[in-house]
C-alpha cells in the first residue's frame, strides 16, 4: 500500500470460518460475496486461505461503495496477526477510515453464516449507511 506513498489505513479481521468450510459452501460464499472465479482449495490450504482474503477485500469494496467512500477502493491484503485472520489496508479516505473499519469487522462474522444474498445487500446497506452517518 505505501507503493503511492500515502497513508494508509488497515484492520484485521478473522476468516477462520472461512478456511473450514467445505468446498461447496466455500464456493457458494465467494459467488455470494461477488469474488470472480474464485477457486476454493482444500479447507486450511494456501489457496483456502487466498479465498478468505479475496472474501474480506472484496466485503469491504463493497462496503466503502455503499458507504459512500469509494467507488473503487484499492486494497491490499496479507495474512493477520494471528491464525485465522487476514490484514487488509487501503489508503486513507478521511473521516471515515476508522468507522470504515469496524463496520468491516462487524461484515466478517457474515463470512460464518451460510451465503444468503438477500442477507449480504442488506447488511452491506445497514454498515454503509452507519458509516455514511459517522
Amino acid at each position: 500500500m505505501r507503493e503511492s506513498g500515502g497513508p494508509a489505513a488497515q484492520v484485521a479481521l478473522d476468516v477462520e470460518a472461512v478456511l473450514g468450510l467445505d468446498a461447496a459452501a466455500a464456493q457458494a460464499l465467494a459467488a455470494v460475496v461477488g469474488v470472480g472465479r474464485a477457486t476454493a482449495g482444500r479447507p486450511g490450504s494456501e489457496q483456502r486461505a487466498a479465498l478468505a482474503a479475496a472474501l474480506a477485500a472484496t466485503l469491504l469494496r463493497r462496503l466503502a461503495r455503499a458507504a459512500g467512500v469509494a467507488n473503487r477502493l484499492r486494497v491490499t491484503t496479507e495474512p493477520g496477526p494471528s491464525t485465522g485472520e487476514v490484514t487488509l489496508r487501503w489508503p486513507v479516505t478521511g473521516a471515515a477510515d476508522e468507522a470504515l473499519a469496524a463496520a468491516a469487522v462487524r461484515l466478517a462474522s457474515w463470512l460464518a453464516r451460510p451465503p444468503d444474498d438477500g442477507g449480504l445487500r442488506a447488511a452491506l446497506r445497514a454498515e454503509g449507511a452507519r458509516v455514511a452517518g459517522g
